[in-house]
This record gives C-alpha cells, structure tokens and sequence, in this order.
C-alpha cells in the first residue's frame, strides 16, 4: 500500500492531516480524531491501523460505495440472481424480474465463512500454481532455445569446414537467419513469461489480499473485495488459458537437402 496518505474526511475539509488508520466501512484512510468519530457511530465502524494493512493492495482498500452505474447511488443491494452488487436505481432499469434481491448487509453475513471466499481462494491457489509452472516451463524453453541456437551455430560453423569455398559466403546468411529466428522466439517466450509472471504476482497479492481482509476488514467490504477479486480472478484464468493453449515456439534445424543444393543456393533459410 502506497505511503502516506491523509486523512480523507479532513481532505474534504480542505485540513491536510496524517491517516493513522482505516476504516472498514467506509473504506477511507482516517486521522486519530476521525476514527474516533468513526468509531462512535452506530453501528460503530471497523477501524484498523495503518500498520495492520500497509501490504494490501490500494484497489481494495478504496472500492467505491457507490453504484458503477448510478455514480450518485450508494450500493446497498444485492441481487441474487445476478450475483452482483447494486443500487435501488439499478432494481427497475436492469433488474426488474430478479428474484431474490436482498441487502448487501444480509449478504454480506457470514462472508468468510463463506462458500464464495473459500471457492475464490482455491481458484487463486490453483492458478497461481497453473502460472507458476508456466514459467518454469517457459523458463526451461527459454533454455532449450539458447541451447538450440548454439548446437545450430556449431553445426553450421562444421560444415562450412566441408564446403569451404560456398559456406564462406553462406555462413553470414545462415548465423543471421538463426539469430532472427532465435529472437523471434525469445521475444515471444518473454512475453509469455511477463505476462504471466504479472499474473502470478497478481495473484500472490490477492492471496495475501484475502487474509487480511478476512482478519480485518468488516463483511460488507468483504463482501465487495470478493466480488471484485473474482471477477479479476475470472480475467486472469482466461488470459492464462489463451496461454496454455497457445502455440510454444520451437527452434530447430533442418539440413536435408543443403549439400547437393549448395553449389546453386547462395541463400537460403535452415532455420525454423
């Protein structure tokens, strides 16, 4: 969580004081003065210091308590039948046959004990384990291709020995057209394991994300948490299926046919 943040009731006042720490329920950094306050509402809200949440993530410590839709809405719905959030102007526009729709506080109850967190939990364990063996294995393919190009690169630098007198010519050609090839696999090699790597970072955050909030945060924003990290989550296991099933780039040799196509080939490509 970034450093430094203000108190955001005194920010509204235009008074520019230190948070010290959070409150659950409106999900806002508060001064000491301010959570006081905070804490004597009735109900009285959560309150957590600083220091208890300093790692989890920013996205989820401001959700916002009002409609995506009706931005002057605050969300205190929610519909059962949608499984989403919403407000009292979205029930006729969006919702108007749904049944049941229920308060966000009667849904929000009980949350982490919840079939919903646990389910989002396992998914996240599951592939942050999918997303790490994907980078082991794209860590290894990234290997075998540099170990590939240098069997190439030798096995070209032996047959120039053979055909001396064409293969200078031809060496050049042949080295760039490996190199090419090469990096050609190599960019998109990398761009698997970076986009995975973000993934998996992504989701080592949520994991520890979810702890703390089942530890601190009230069911309410829990609630919210969970709905936005499954979506999120919902995102990510598409991404890293595109990735399983994409095709893993390769780099081979093919020498049929170069010794008695030589003497009229000066370029040509071996390298796939």
């Amino acid at each position: 969580m970034a450093d430094s943040i203000r108190c955001v009731g005194c920010q509204r006042g235009k008074e520019d004081i230190i948070a010290e720490s959070w409150c659950s329920d409106c999900s806002e950094q508060v001064c000491k003065t301010c959570a006081r306050v905070h804490e004597r509402m009735y109900p009285p809200h959560k309150i957590v210091p600083m220091k208890e949440i300093q790692e989890l993530s920013s996205s989820l410590l401001t959700l916002s308590k009002n409609c995506e839709n009706h931005p002057d809405q605050k969300i205190i719905l929610y519909c059962c039948q949608h499984d989403t959030v919403i407000c009292d102007s979205c029930v006729p526009v969006s919702h108007p046959n749904c049944n049941p729709i229920i308060s966000v506080e009667k849904a929000a109850k009980n949350v982490k004990h919840s079939t919903a967190i646990s389910d989002l939990e396992r998914r996240i364990g599951n592939l942050s384990q999918v997303t790490e063996n994907i980078l082991s294995q794209n860590e290894t393919i990234l290997e075998d291709l540099k170990k590939n190009r240098s069997k190439i690169t030798k096995t070209v630098t032996e047959m120039k020995l053979k055909f001396i007198a064409h293969l200078d010519k031809l060496e050049s050609n042949i080295h760039k057209d490996i190199d090419n090839k090469y990096e050609q696999c190599d960019e998109t090699v990398s761009q698997i394991i970076n986009s995975v790597q973000l993934s998996y970072d992504s989701l080592s955050t949520w994991k520890k994300d979810i702890i703390s909030l089942k530890q601190y945060a009230s069911e309410i924003h829990l609630f919210k948490a969970v709905k936005f990290l499954d979506a999120k989550t919902h995102q990510q296991e598409l991404e890293i299926r595109d990735i399983q099933t994409a095709t893993v780039p390769t780099l081979t040799y093919h020498p049929s046919g170069l010794e008695s196509n030589i003497q009229n080939e000066h370029s040509q490509t071996w390298v796939q």
